[in-house]
């Protein structure tokens, strides 16, 4: 016969249970932060000169990284864009594009700009109206972000540590955010054309065997 503290005693089981899980979650990301991977580096002459930190030379007035590879969906806490940038001139124009999972041009938040720095400047990008306006955050979604809109060819801009955090963390950090100043407001036509067939470490291949791949955009699972 089931004994009347049973009950109790399981659930008690079941909550340490759920808080050992969650205290391993910590641990983890603690160790190994749930940073994005730029999966356009190679094919765009980045490189990676640390894990998760780029470095890129303008090679068009638009340059752009494609970032994906979070742990988990993003749950609607999890409202800001963070990373950290350093840039030789003011990057003007910026603009993010949220693919769910194609990246299409009426699916954007825009931002001013972003001033100059040699030293690392933190961004905290809010990014609410593209999980409730275009349900943003699954895994297999992709955020474009382009660095500036008339970007003088060599310039040289770092990006490090770019990753979705809640409002609450920002807040807790001391954030000063930057605000979306446009929300869908491009044409169709200026949609971004990312054509190829990429791995996950961002190297361009010839064609995708059994694995995950960006494909012209798209994160596809071959099988």
């Amino acid at each position: 016969m089931r004994g009347a503290g049973v009950e109790p005693a399981v659930e008690r089981v079941l909550l340490l249970g759920e808080a050992g899980a969650l205290a391993a979650k910590e641990a983890i990301y603690a160790k190994w932060p749930d940073y994005l991977t730029v999966t356009n580096a190679a094919d765009m002459g980045y490189f990676e000169d640390e894990p998760f930190s780029y470095v890129i030379t303008a090679a068009s007035s638009r340059p752009y990284v494609l970032a994906t590879g979070a742990y988990e969906a993003l749950d609607s806490t999890k409202t800001v864009l963070k990373f950290e940038y350093k840039s030789e001139a003011n990057l003007t124009g910026s603009r993010f594009y949220f693919g769910t999972p194609s990246l299409v041009a009426t699916q954007t938040l825009d931002a001013d700009g972003f001033a100059a720095s040699s030293d690392w400047k933190t961004v905290y990008f809010y990014i609410a109206p593209a999980l409730e306006k275009w349900s943003f955050g699954d895994l297999e979604d992709i955020l474009r972000f382009d660095l500036g809109s008339d970007v003088a060819e060599g310039t040289l801009i770092s990006l490090r540590h770019m990753q979705y955090i809640s409002k609450e963390q920002a807040d807790a950090e001391g954030a000063e955010y930057t605000w979306p100043t446009g929300i869908n407001t491009v044409e169709e036509k200026t949609a971004p054309a990312v054509q190829g067939i990429f791995n996950l470490s961002g190297q361009r291949v010839s064609r995708a065997v059994k694995g995950i791949y960006i494909i012209n955009g798209r994160k596809v699972l071959v099988k």
